[in-house]
């Protein structure tokens, strides 16, 4: 867990389940699984991507109706989802 200010980030890294809209050549999570919990994405916040070798990760961050800000990533190759870090004042 690192400190920033007020706000706590904590690095998570771990697979999960994403309901998302693909549109527009963009990609927007609605729903999140993790831990036993179904959290709505609220409002995106950020996109960016990466190429690691053939695969294209894709980055987006947005905060949750916990008013969570949440990082998740979505590989191109394994079609995986995975919740990267969240941040939490």
């Amino acid at each position: 867990m690192f400190y920033y200010g007020n706000m706590s980030i904590t690095e998570i890294g771990e697979q999960i389940s994403v309901l998302a809209v693909f549109s527009g050549g963009k990609i927007s999570p609605t729903i999140l699984k993790w831990n036993g919990r179904a959290i709505r994405a609220r409002q995106v916040t950020g996109r960016w991507k990466e190429r690691r070798g053939e695969d294209t990760i894709f980055y987006i961050s947005f905060i949750g109706e916990d008013d969570v800000y949440y990082e998740v990533s979505f590989s191109t190759k394994t079609l995986i989802w995975r919740l990267e870090r969240l941040e939490t004042v």
